[in-house]
């Protein structure tokens, strides 16, 4: 079952969601008919901005994942060529498998609220937001990613999924997170992430310089103003034969460097300063 929504819908005017409207579902078409799958067999609830869509069960979850989302984003990429930013047609899709039952007003079963809860989740609206250069957002649920793209059923790495966390009433769920296009594990999708070197970096002392005084802009970052008080000119230390050289590193202010060991070299051991 797949669940759409169209990004910042409700902002536009009485014009623009007729608009919207109409080209969702061409997009929505036409990615269908480029994978070969028969929209008319759907069974399909419109929602204005989106769309719930119940497939039959011959169609694979691979299929969808890989095939229809591939072309879903080379027609949406399509239909924004050429028009302005605030034009784009961007949207969050949300593929999950599970229980889906006829009902008088649409359909029933926890396989529906789960993937309406993953489409209206927080990650993919804000992987959107922190990604202005993308057109789709994608979030699986657990159980797709799991049989699908862990097993290898599709041409899709699991490097380009990062694992999320999505509310469900008294409990969180794992979800996992797709922009076609942009590297989804370098996205804040965390208000309070700071932005910073990856894992491999090359780096161990990541922040060293990161104090707050007026010298001094964000961490990794040259000083705005020369310093008041020039720094003392490094003078190399005398050498004891046989034991190699050594290196002398001032710091100055606090030092974050949890599990590090500072002053400590294979003859004496002089520390100075507070860590």
């Amino acid at each position: 079952m797949l669940s759409a929504d169209v990004k910042g819908y409700g902002s536009g005017d009485e014009r623009s969601h007729l608009t919207i409207q109409r080209d969702l579902i061409r997009v929505f078409d036409d990615a269908a008919d480029a994978t070969g799958l028969d929209r008319s067999v759907w069974n399909r609830q419109p929602g204005g901005d989106g769309e719930l869509a119940v497939m039959p069960a011959e169609i694979s979850e691979a299929r969808v994942v890989d095939d229809y989302v591939a072309e879903l984003q080379a027609a949406l990429e399509r239909h924004n060529d050429g028009r302005y930013a605030e034009r784009w047609l961007r949207m969050r899709l949300a593929v999950h498998f599970g229980t889906a039952i006829p009902a008088d007003n649409g359909f029933a079963g926890h396989g529906i609220v789960l993937v309406s809860r993953l489409v209206d989740s927080e990650p993919p609206r804000r992987a959107l937001e922190l990604a202005p250069q993308a057109c789709l957002a994608v979030i699986l649920s657990d159980q797709v990613y799991t049989d699908t793209v862990l097993q290898r059923h599709t041409k899709l790495s699991p490097k380009e999924f990062r694992e999320v966390r999505v509310k469900k009433k008294e409990r969180d769920v794992i979800a996992w997170l797709r922009v076609p296009g942009v590297d989804v594990h370098a996205l804040a999708l965390d208000p309070a992430q700071k932005p910073g070197p990856g894992p491999d970096s090359g780096s161990g002392l990541d922040g060293l310089d990161s104090r707050p005084d007026s010298d001094h802009g964000p961490a990794g970052t040259a000083p705005t103003t020369p310093s008041s008080t020039p720094a003392a000119p490094a003078t190399p230390s005398a050498t004891p034969a046989g034991q190699g050289q050594s290196m002398h590193v001032v710091v100055h202010g606090e030092v974050r460097a949890p599990g590090s060991v500072f002053g400590i070299n294979y003859g004496t051991v002089n520390t100075s300063g507070t860590f």
